[in-house]
């Protein structure tokens, strides 16, 4: 097998493992639209390059069969990408949606007649095959259907980015995967890059940046990564990868070894790449414990003694207390204040993390950035809220007041779908780039702040008892 057929087993082989580790890792999370998207998009790209791979391997049953998955896979793309981020924005544009997919799914049936790409073939010279085609005209079709099937999904983006509810940066992992996936595809039809497999590495680094996009919207967590499956399946992708290239080198080791053993010489292989995968898998799940999880648990053990203790006291004091001791311990380059809803309606500040700050600010009931709270009911980082419409409404003073205290995040605490009350951060000379937030620290502050909401729930019950 030369160097150049190597390179089309293998690198589909990658993206194959890539795309399963990938949905393993988003298997234990809750299944809502946006991870079904997700997980839909994961499937076309399997079919994408899984095709490949089995149809350049000819394995039953054939070539053809492999090639119109793998084909069919690559035209259902531009629909699993508006699917993804029509859920991502969610977006409301059903009769669109539904338009979208009835054209592809048509699409799709009319490649299987071989509508758009005439007369596959394997082609061999000498020792090398090569998969080769015609282009029909009719291939325009579907191509404008995928300029326009992109075009929506960039209109739902600006769409979003325009209300100020989400904020250009929280795609730029989506730009970056699906512009790479495209560049990669459209430089295969290149003459000089005919005899790369470009276009299947360039969906898996799609892929992985859809799951980044995942992330950072907290919906998937990086946990996901060190699970046992995703891990092994990397850990036997490596072990394959490596027995596929140096079999024959592995094959004269042992004849030269064991000689006198020829005929067990496929299960002692067989024992090796066992014993092998095991090695390398607790190899990577060594070294991705000290990347991703380097002081996760230590942070989630806090979390557990933190709801713990709440859970045991119905003092409205000692619940502040226990809060701003939490708040210090996990984020001490920033400063917390903390505003709690009063009968009135305003939001009163009861305290802070700095003993230092009086506590004499108020947020009143119709004050926007209350509004804006409530209506997304989600953290929101001071630069999105200046986005908003209702940041615009804020008078110049309130304006102000915000940049003096360089608050950079609101946390809300709900109740029984209620704001009872919110957490304002501001950032320290030492953590201006919000690097507090970065590693799960969000995803820390919102399950403390759920956590938070039922204690102050159960303080207002017992209040109303006495």
């Amino acid at each position: 097998m030369s160097l150049n057929e190597r390179l089309f087993v293998i690198v589909p082989l990658v993206a194959t493992i890539s795309n399963i580790f990938l949905l393993l890792a988003v298997c234990g999370v809750k299944k809502d639209r946006l991870i079904r998207a997700f997980i839909g998009q994961l499937c076309v790209f399997m079919a994408w390059s899984l095709g490949s791979l089995f149809m350049r391997l000819q394995i039953p049953p054939g070539p053809e069969f492999w090639y119109m998955l793998s084909i069919t896979g690559i035209f259902l793309v531009p629909f699993a990408i508006d699917n993804f981020v029509y859920c991502y924005t969610n977006a409301n544009s059903l009769f669109t949606r539904g338009a979208l997919l009835v054209s592809w799914m048509i699409i799709a049936v009319l490649n299987l007649q071989n509508v758009f790409i005439v007369d596959p073939k394997i082609v061999y010279y000498g020792m090398e095959c090569r998969f080769e085609y015609g282009i029909s005209p009719w291939l325009g079709v579907p191509v404008l259907l995928a300029v326009l099937t992109l075009l929506h999904a960039g209109s739902m983006v600006v769409k979003k980015c325009r209300s100020g509810e989400m904020m250009l940066s929280d795609f730029t992992p989506m730009f970056v995967g699906v512009g790479v996936m495209f560049a990669g595809t459209l430089s295969a039809m290149l003459p000089q890059m005919v005899s790369l497999p470009v276009d299947t590495f360039s969906c898996t680094i799609n892929a992985v940046c859809l799951y980044f996009a995942l992330y950072k919207k907290r919906v998937v967590k990086l946990r996901g990564f060190v699970s046992g499956a995703p891990v092994y399946a990397a850990a036997l992708l490596c072990t394959s990868l490596f027995l596929f290239s140096e079999h024959s080198r592995i094959e004269e080791l042992y004849n030269i070894l064991f000689h006198e053993y020829p005929e067990y010489e496929v299960f002692a292989i067989s024992i090796a790449l066992v014993l092998a995968t095991l090695v390398v898998y607790q190899l990577f799940r060594f070294l991705l414990d000290q990347l991703i999880m380097k002081n996760t648990e230590e942070k989630e053990q806090n979390l557990r003694n933190f709801s713990a203790a709440v859970n045991k006291i119905l003092q409205l004091d000692e619940l502040l207390g226990l809060y701003y001791d939490f708040l210090r311990e996990n984020f001490p380059l920033l400063t917390a204040r903390v505003f709690l809803r009063a009968p009135s309606g305003n939001y009163e500040m009861q305290g802070s993390t700095e003993m230092s700050i009086a506590s004499c600010d108020v947020l009143e009931a119709g004050h926007p950035l209350i509004s804006w709270l409530e209506e997304t009911g989600r953290a929101t980082t001071y630069e999105q809220f200046c986005r908003t419409k209702q940041y615009r409404a804020l008078w110049e003073s309130e304006k102000k007041r915000l940049e003096e205290l360089k608050v950079c995040m609101f946390i809300p605490i709900i109740s029984d779908q209620k704001l009872v009350a919110i957490t304002v951060f501001s950032a320290s000379e030492k953590d201006k780039t919000g690097k507090s937030f970065a590693h799960g620290g969000l995803m820390m502050l919102e399950s403390a702040a759920v956590v938070f909401a039922i204690a102050l729930n159960n303080a207002s019950l017992y209040d109303q008892l006495k």
